[in-house]
């Protein structure tokens, strides 16, 4: 089984506090079913990220899409040229419960459009390793990609996991 020791830094996020959370709003839906296929093929490169935090250690766990993805539909729609006023408003209003495992996707339909949140446990990466992962997944989702490209383009951009400054910690 792959395992990972967490960071002298992760140290202070290993009880779930600061998620790295955002909310990307889409005007026109698409369909999501690349975009799932994208996140179980994501899934093995960035392991930890979809893994099992215990004792200091991120452990590999098998990719349950129920785990990491939620899609749900809601018969509203987003007034975008209101958010500039009432964005905290908006974003608490679609804030996902605290995780249970160390990322979440969440994808909600309104009537007119998409809303993605992908939810990071910062303990699980930091903002650059985060867009990284995102862009990969924004260009695997892409519906003109092949399965050939898509493998190529998932494992010639596999991360590298060196997370200890310390060796000793």
């Amino acid at each position: 089984m792959k395992k990972i020791s967490i960071s002298q830094v992760d140290v202070l996020f290993s009880n779930g506090i600061y998620p790295i959370e955002f909310l990307f709003y889409y005007k026109d839906a698409f369909d999501t079913k690349t975009l799932r296929a994208a996140l179980r093929n994501l899934s093995s490169a960035f392991w930890p990220m979809f893994g099992e935090y215990k004792d200091g250690m991120i452990y590999a766990d098998r990719y349950r899409e129920e785990n990491f993805y939620d899609e749900e539909a809601i018969g509203t729609e987003l007034d975008v040229p209101g958010l500039e006023d009432k964005g905290m408003d908006v974003y608490s209003r679609f804030r996902q419960p605290d995780l249970k495992k160390l990322y979440f996707l969440k994808a909600i339909r309104l009537k007119k459009g998409l809303i993605l949140i992908p939810n990071l446990n910062h303990m699980a990466g930091d903002g650059y390793s985060y867009f990284y992962f995102l862009s990969l997944l924004t260009t695997l989702a892409q519906p003109t990609r092949g399965p050939i490209k898509s493998f190529l383009t998932a494992f010639s951009s596999r991360p590298h996991h060196r997370r200890t400054a310390l060796k000793d910690f």
